[in-house]
């Protein structure tokens, strides 16, 4: 069971957003097993490198993957976004776009 709640959200203003945080995550593979009728089947996920920035404004933050983005910052380094919040401010968000 699922649900999904969709909120309103004003018009974003730009602002300055910290680089929180910045990590390097490698390339690695996953194996499972599944059974198809009855036969077990072996699979390999590849599951690329991640290049993960965390943003943060005003409470609110947000993880990038972006390896020129990560590249280009540092730690306390601030980056433009979008920063969105609802009528009643209990909900926020980040935007980033190259």
């Amino acid at each position: 069971l699922s649900i999904t709640a969709c909120y309103e959200y004003k018009e974003p203003i730009k602002v300055q957003a910290e680089c929180v945080k910045k990590e390097y995550k490698e390339s690695y593979k996953t194996t499972s097993m599944m059974m198809v009728g009855k036969t077990p089947i072996i699979t390999t996920k590849d599951n690329p490198e991640r290049y993960e920035v965390t943003l943060g404004y005003n409470g609110t933050q947000k993880v990038i993957n972006s390896k020129s983005l990560y590249e280009s910052i540092e730690e306390s380094d601030k980056v433009d976004v979008l920063y969105y919040e609802t009528e009643d401010k209990r909900y926020t968000k980040i935007t980033y776009e190259e």
